[in-house]
């Protein structure tokens, strides 16, 4: 399960187990972070944009991974203190965006992440073959494909709300 604050770690383990920072080429170059701290809005295009110009800025700056955070494509009004009630309006919202893996987002993302030479890690809500929701942390770029690894956890199973569809 995912937890708040563990996408960084995650992530950065899984690519190292699994690139070890070599690029194409054979030789071990170091591996460049970027994190992005931004303002998630409720609005998925908005965030899919956000995505793409700091993907674009981070490689300019020399990284070749870059993490983004929990949800972070979606954003999710209904995820909050344990004792917050979301509305029908934020649980519709959770469920009417969430994507599949491969999904239209994902698919730009790689498209972006194999132009620039990069891997991206970052959260989403997943609409699973199951048609449940999860809150999801993507791996993916640099050519290996759209579902290279995905961490979940089911909404309802220790993440604070489950939205009712």
């Amino acid at each position: 399960m995912i937890s708040k604050g563990t996408t960084l770690i995650l992530g950065l383990a899984y690519v190292l187990t699994l690139i070890g920072a070599a690029p194409a080429g054979g030789d071990k170059a170091p591996l460049v972070v970027a994190t992005v701290c931004m303002d998630v809005k409720p609005d998925k295009e908005a965030n899919l944009s956000k995505f793409l110009y700091y993907m674009e800025e981070a490689s300019k700056q020399g990284a070749n991974l870059v993490v983004f955070p929990e949800i972070a494509l979606q954003q999710n009004p209904a995820w909050g203190a344990s004792w917050y009630q979301p509305t029908q309006e934020e649980l519709d919202y959770l469920s009417d965006t969430a994507e599949t893996i491969p999904g239209d987002s994902t698919r730009k993302l790689v498209d972006k992440a194999k132009e620039l030479g990069i891997y991206v890690i970052f959260g989403m809500t997943e609409r699973g073959e199951d048609e449940e929701l999860y809150n999801s942390s993507v791996f993916l770029g640099n050519g290996r494909g759209e579902r290279a690894s995905v961490l979940q956890a089911r909404f309802g199973d220790g993440c604070p709300q489950q939205p009712h569809r």
